[in-house]
């Protein structure tokens, strides 16, 4: 007898709500004990050479603000803390120094210049003028997120809203920004090890390539690469991210054809003008075996060019037996910054991953009706499970990068940036081989028969239940796949920032446009290997191909985008209004080469995002509206699949803007996903496809920054209903997850510079199929079972003295064996063995 998987008690559906609105209801509460005045915002600068404290005062105030380098140079401020006016904070950090704060009349920004009495010391700045000079203006680049930050675990900033950077708190939507602090803490192997602790965010399908996770209820199977799109299948090595930034809900700009749930855009590190060095080595039980290096600082000999080498090799063992993996990776960058106003940089990316295959398990077939998941006999954790020592992906990648930003004046920015991406992928993978479940379907109540197939006489719908075994353990069919493709991307964006401010109101205005050109080929043969017995294997078997491709595919496109974006802050940006939109325009031509056939798509689609957001009582509140869109065809005809979002919450900042708190409510819908229909096989008179909507509501709540100067933490909760048109829950979503990480840093004892960190994360139950939208006789097909849902628990003790780091990394300590990533009933991952890695760092 099964039983149906059982909703914990506080996540059930009325209990859910009253949660959230306790959730709000506390919020509100602490955030208006934050006694301030709306016009003020919070300041924590040292003192220090003014060089330094003024671009963090920049950072901090939330106005324009410019100054020359030539005429502070030399100058020290003072300390600012606290709640202050922005002018009267500059005036604190100026009081007593040779330092003033001037306005602009024509802008309206803040400057500093020099007082006279140093003027006679100092020619240079001995004629007061309203404002620096063109020739030596320090600038912030607006396209380019700062190195300030309030915390290690909080970034106040992001460019992944609209491609310019702007405050999160003043950003009518839900962004997360993982620093890089925090991996280093938390050591991952891989993205999702570090953003499975931000709400709304579980392990996608496919823990093993492309940098999977399901965002919101909806999968996302890339991420934008310093916001280029990148689709190779392996997963981007963590050496060479700077931060990720996070954009849940349909994003217009950065990507405009994403997945409704959002976008996972990864910033990479950069050149830096200060020499810095960094070799590291990693030994552990499994998805270890690493050493790394990175070197950044200025060319001998000139102050105008810096440079930065990331380099990674990689070799070890995996989860499973005989597994492995190996990774090769170059990374050469080049920075020339000829003014304080513009810099150009050029990245260069090499990498060659081979990983072996993760294999999956299968539901055993008792297992039906919506029960909780056991997974079949004949099935080990850490096996093979019929999958030979061949079973590889490979996945070559050459990418350029060039970046180019400068301001043309004191008001307007400009970026233009090109990616060329070449992709070259190998996959050979040997499978355990499955009936097809279409016929398995009872057709009367919908529900899945796994050891029965269903049949009629031919012209009738009289269906009746015949026995067939799905399969035998000890003799299951084997075959093997070849895939081979090759892609090419060219990318072109161009972005214009203008920023005024006058009397009464601020505005930021940001336009451009994308000219993509990629073409793709990719072709694949199926051979066949001897059948498998899972209690007695024996492995060492080769494939035979035929002489024929299997499929033999070609594609070419040429997509385009055209935006603008409008932010508009009134009363001293205590009311801030945004509204956007942009064109996408999706030509393509797909070939069937082997059956000589070929589709087009020419077609284009508008999307729109608007938000108001509203400053009181130390926080900010705020609505948002967001689409995108996806086109496909349906009987050659151009089909838009739109996401549309709506979205409000509030977002607070607590303990000098070292924590920041957000509460959000999300409802998104995604209309016009095809899928094919059932019942064209018997009846070739109705449509071969259909049509149906997603929906996903719910709530976040996430914690993130520096309590004190030794407790750090993130912390999330999410609760949510996914749901198709049919009211079934989606494949892989689950409806409820948790995550909370603690960092404790030892400051003023013998155990100085020694550090803990402990985190857990909570995935509940998902389904493990997606059944067809109804049997051949119209009922609803429900989904045939659940995963439970599983905690990770993680943990991580790092000392650094000097120059040197040890860290040792501890994963699923807990040894929890649970089943996730369900991609079918035949494809479901197991939990990993526990893991242990240690980690060695050496920084000069």
């Amino acid at each position: 007898m099964t039983s149906h998987p059982r909703t914990p008690w506080l996540l059930r559906p009325w209990r859910l709500r009253l949660s959230a609105v306790i959730l709000f209801s506390v919020l509100t509460a602490l955030v208006s004990r934050l006694h301030a005045q709306e016009t003020q915002r919070t300041f924590n600068i040292p003192a220090g050479a003014a060089e330094s404290s003024l671009p963090a005062f920049a950072e901090q105030s939330g106005v324009q603000f410019i100054f020359s380098a030539n005429k502070v140079k030399g100058a020290h401020t003072n300390a600012v803390q606290g709640r202050h006016l922005p002018r009267e904070a500059l005036e604190i950090m100026t009081a007593g120094t040779e330092l003033r704060v001037v306005r602009d009349e024509r802008t309206g920004a803040l400057t500093v210049d020099r007082t006279l009495a140093v003027a006679v010391v100092q020619p240079q700045a001995a004629t007061p003028a309203a404002g620096p000079s063109s020739e030596d203006t320090v600038r912030l680049p607006v396209f380019s997120v700062s190195a300030q930050q309030e915390s290690p675990y909080r970034a106040g900033s992001s460019v992944s809203a609209a491609r310019v950077r702007g405050e999160i708190n003043e950003t009518p939507a839900s962004i997360n920004v993982i620093t890089r602090e925090f991996m280093d803490d938390l050591a991952p192997t891989r993205l999702y090890d570090a953003t499975r602790y931000v709400a709304g965010i579980t392990e996608g399908r496919g823990p093993t390539f492309q940098d999977r996770v399901q965002i919101r209820g909806f999968e996302n199977n890339n991420r934008t690469i310093d916001n280029f799109l990148l689709s190779a299948n392996s997963n981007f090595d963590e050496a060479l991210v700077d931060r990720v930034e996070i954009v849940k809900g349909p994003n217009t700009i950065l990507a405009p054809t994403g997945s409704p749930g959002g976008a996972v855009n990864v910033i990479t590190k950069s050149p830096l003008f200060t020499p810095r060095q960094e070799i590291s080595a990693m030994v552990g039980v499994y998805d270890a075996q690493r050493i790394s290096i990175d070197s950044t600082g200025p060319l001998p000999g000139s102050g105008k060019f810096a440079y930065r080498a990331i380099g990674a090799y990689q070799d070890t063992d995996r989860n499973w037996d005989d597994s492995s993996l190996r990774v090769r990776l170059i990374n050469p960058q080049l920075t020339f910054q000829p003014s304080d106003r513009t810099n150009v940089t050029l990245k260069y990316y090499y990498s060659d991953s081979a990983s072996w295959g993760d294999p999956r398990v299968l539901v055993d077939s008792s297992v039906t009706d919506g029960a909780t998941v056991v997974k079949a006999p004949g099935y080990s954790r850490s096996g093979r499970n019929g999958a030979e020592d061949w079973n590889t992906r490979t996945t070559t990648l050459h990418k350029v990068n060039l970046q180019f930003n400068t301001a043309l004046s004191d008001h307007i920015s400009v970026r233009l940036a090109a990616d060329y991406t070449w992709v070259r992928e190998f996959g050979e993978l040997s499978q355990l081989n499955y009936p097809n479940t279409s016929n398995r379907y009872n057709p009367y109540t919908g529900q899945l028969t796994p050891d029965t197939i269903w049949t009629a006489p031919a012209g009738t719908l009289d269906y009746a239940p015949v026995p067939s075994p799905f399969y035998d353990p000890t003799n299951i069919p084997r075959i093997s796949a070849l895939a081979i493709g090759s892609s090419q991307t060219f990318s072109v964006q161009n972005d214009y920032a203008a920023t005024y401010n006058f009397e009464r109101v601020s505005s930021t205005t940001v336009a451009g446009w994308v000219f993509t050109h990629a073409w793709s080929d990719g072709h694949t043969k199926t051979g066949t290997l001897p059948s498998f017995n899972l209690f007695a294997p024996v492995y060492g078997a080769r494939p035979v191909y035929p002489d024929n491709l299997t499929t033999n595919t070609s594609e070419r496109s040429d997509p385009r985008q055209l935006y603008v974006m409008e932010k508009l802050a009134f009363l001293d940006n205590r009311i801030i209004a945004t509204g956007g939109a942009s064109r996408v325009w999706v030509k393509s031509t797909s070939s069937n080469l082997l059956a000589g056939t070929s589709g087009k798509l020419d077609d284009y689609q508008d999307t729109y995002f608007g938000g108001i957001l509203a400053k009181a009582f130390g926080a900010s509140y705020y609505y948002s509206y967001s689409t995108n869109a996806n086109a496909s065809t349906l009987n050659n005809q151009p089909v838009w699949s739109t996401g549309v979002q709506h979205e409000f919450g509030v977002k607070a900042d607590l303990l000098n803007r070292k924590l920041s708190l957000t509460l959000a409510h999300f409802d998104i819908t995604q209309d016009n996903v095809v899928v094919p229909n059932p019942e064209f096989q018997v009846d070739k008179t109705v449509p071969q496809f259909l049509r149906y909507d997603l929906k996903s509501d719910g709530w976040e709540f996430e914690a993130m920054g520096t309590l004190t100067s030794n407790w750090s933490l993130v912390g999330s909760l999410t609760l949510m209903r996914a749901r198709d048109s049919f009211g079934r829950r989606l494949r892989a979503i689950s409806d409820h997850a948790a995550a909370l990480l603690v960092n404790y840093k030892f400051t003023d004892s013998r155990l100085k510079g020694l550090s803990l960190s402990l985190g857990a994360s909570y995935t509940g139950s998902q389904a493990v199929d997606a059944p067809p939208p109804v049997t051949v006789l119209g009922v609803v097909a429900q989904p045939s079972a659940y995963v439970e849902g599983y905690t990770t628990v993680t943990a991580n003790v790092s000392y650094r003295w000097k120059n040197y780091t040890v860290r040792l990394t501890g994963d699923n300590i807990l040894d929890d064996d649970y089943l996730y990533s369900p991609g079918a009933r035949f494809a479901v991952a197991q939990a990993p063995r526990p893991n242990v890695r240690l980690t060695f760092t050496t920084r000069f």
